[in-house]
């Protein structure tokens, strides 16, 4: 992980930790710049993912806070992402969630770097709720980084604190996250990564 992160992607405490990484260094910054803005589209774009995936199947819905499909270009804190993996769920639920918690964005002129992401944790199904639960299952965290330094733009994922806890009859869907939240996900290693380049458009 780049030094300059760590202010930014939450602090390991417990379970396993992972990273996707992918970069591309550009003739000119001008190119650079235009290499940033497309990659932000891209991840911006949560509808269009199952597309970067390389055929894995997956496929990513964003919706509201009460799980609404969602059909627009600039998602916002408290939207949901909706997963739906190729390969049949033998928990209860049929879909995997995850809660955009947070954005990230800066510019530094005199270090020639300006940064966008956004970091998305698990949750329960929305229409399980009953408003008194624990909304959040612990500490599991997804962050989504562009970072873009002088001629070279850097697309990242970086999985934190990968181990959810059972507390309800709707947390039993949710599975051990080896390998980031790649199993929640329902990617492999290689898929993740896949789906990181993808973002970066190689």
């Amino acid at each position: 992980m780049l030094a300059s992160l760590s202010h930014i992607i939450p602090t390991q405490k417990t379970g396993n930790h992972s990273a996707a990484t992918a970069n591309k260094t550009m003739e000119c910054r001008p190119a650079a710049s235009v290499l940033f803005n497309k990659a932000k589209h891209r991840l911006l774009n949560i509808n269009g993912w199952g597309e970067l995936c390389c055929g894995s199947g997956t496929k990513f819905q964003l919706t509201d806070k009460n799980g609404i499909e969602l059909n627009i270009a600039e998602p916002e804190t408290g939207h949901l992402i909706r997963i739906k993996a190729p390969t049949p769920n033998t928990g209860a639920l049929e879909y995997d969630w995850l809660r955009i918690e947070k954005f990230e964005s800066y510019k530094d002129p005199l270090k020639d770097e300006e940064l966008f992401g956004f970091i998305v944790r698990p949750i329960p199904e929305p229409f399980t709720r009953t408003g008194n639960e624990q909304v959040y299952i612990n500490d599991t965290t997804s962050t989504f980084l562009i970072l873009r330094k002088s001629l070279t733009v850097y697309v990242m994922e970086h999985g934190r604190n990968e181990e959810p806890k059972a507390a309800g009859s709707f947390f039993n869907k949710i599975k051990h996250l080896a390998a980031s939240l790649a199993a929640t996900l329902g990617l492999t290693k290689t898929q993740w990564t896949n789906l990181v380049k993808g973002i970066l458009n190689y």
